[in-house]
């Protein structure tokens, strides 16, 4: 996103691309901790239904943090691409320096 927002090439596509590579990062983290756990747990004795339920739910309080962080920058991303729309929007409709200006003040 950096390279594509320092060539100003910040398109819906671009910002679709990034996404689904971001998607598809997080799924294979996720499988590969999962295969991980599923290996641990089997090399342990005693462990029960009861131990994986208490385990899931201290990782589920855990992530509840990391979820509102996650959500701030979605919204911060969310924010600055649909400025960067705006902007492109409005120069595209060749504006004049004192429209500029005064669109300026306004910000």
């Amino acid at each position: 996103m950096k390279q594509l927002k320092n060539d100003n090439i910040i398109d819906e596509s671009g910002c679709l691309i990034f996404a689904n590579q971001c998607l598809q990062e997080l799924y294979n983290k996720k499988e590969h901790y999962r295969h991980e756990l599923n290996v641990k747990t089997t090399r342990l004795s005693g462990y029960n239904c009861s131990m994986e339920y208490t385990i899931k739910k201290f990782v589920q309080q855990g992530l509840q943090s990391l979820h509102i962080e996650i959500n701030e920058h979605i919204a911060t991303v969310q924010y600055h691409y649909t400025n960067i729309i705006i902007q492109q929007t409005y120069f595209a409709q060749n504006p004049n320096t004192n429209q500029i200006q005064s669109s300026l003040l306004i910000i």
